[in-house]
């Protein structure tokens, strides 16, 4: 964690200012571990591998800590970069452009492995902090860390930890996942200034009706029951049949 994340920061329960009270080890510029100390409240919140933790998933709502292990569990296991998020994330972002994040401080929705966060920090951002609630915080911090003006915080987005400082703020197939996607939604633009944007994407119900008829319940009766390592292996054999058909008969078909 910077220092100067302090600026952007608020005790999620009483919305007081935040203070370093002790750092017991740095790393150059980054705190390692430390406590944060609420000015007002007197709340103390621990900074552990660099990241600040407003979010404990052994004390949250069965199904928020869930999701959030899933998720953790694949942004911390698949975290190669690729050439192609940019336009992917500008896709999903239509009509922004990189410039428009050029000087601005900027909230990213649920980060997962950084990808975004990163991408808004080297398009210019005055500062950019991205936020999770489960362990992808730590992929995260290691894919931004080297940045001067990249931020990863972990934290429930129904009790962020934020000032009202923000300029931009966007989530990107985030939103659809929370038990209260409108309220997520609200709770995300509370921390944006007046005047300021906000971008985000969810998955359209239209020409998906064959995932919730026959995809869904497979998902929520089966595999979302199994062990994340088993599953990964389990999806071996279709991924493959599914990559040989695109590669030799779709594809190709359609080029013909």
């Amino acid at each position: 964690m910077k220092e100067k994340l302090l600026e952007m920061l608020a005790c999620p329960i009483c919305g007081g200012d935040l203070l370093l009270a002790y750092a017991s080890k740095y790393e150059e510029k980054e705190i390692i571990e430390g406590v944060l100390s609420c000015k007002k409240c007197e709340r103390e919140y621990r900074i552990i591998r660099g990241v600040p933790r407003f979010a404990d998933l052994a004390k949250i709502d069965e199904d928020k800590a869930e999701t959030a292990e899933n998720f953790g569990w694949q942004w911390t296991h698949f975290t190669q970069d690729d050439e192609k998020y940019s336009d992917q994330f500008l896709g999903w972002l239509q009509p922004v452009k990189p410039e428009f994040f050029e000087g601005k401080m900027i909230l990213e929705g649920g980060c997962g492995k950084g990808r975004h966060t990163k991408l808004a920090a080297a398009w210019g951002a005055r500062e950019v902090i991205g936020f999770d609630l489960g362990d992808g915080v730590e992929s995260a911090f290691a894919a931004t860390r080297c940045l001067p003006n990249a931020h990863i915080v972990q934290c429930d987005i129904f009790k962020l930890p934020f000032k009202r400082v923000f300029d931009y703020a966007f989530s990107v197939g985030v939103l659809h996942h929370t038990p209260d996607p409108q309220k997520a939604f609200h709770a995300l633009a509370s921390k944006v200034k007046k005047g300021g944007h906000l971008s985000a994407w969810v998955y359209g119900a239209e020409n998906n009706e064959w995932i919730t008829k026959y995809i869904n319940p497979i998902r929520e009766g089966f595999t979302s029951r199994i062990n994340q390592s088993i599953l990964y292996q389990l999806s071996k054999l279709p991924t493959l049949s599914l990559f040989l058909t695109t590669k030799f008969v779709y594809r190709p078909a359609n080029i013909a």
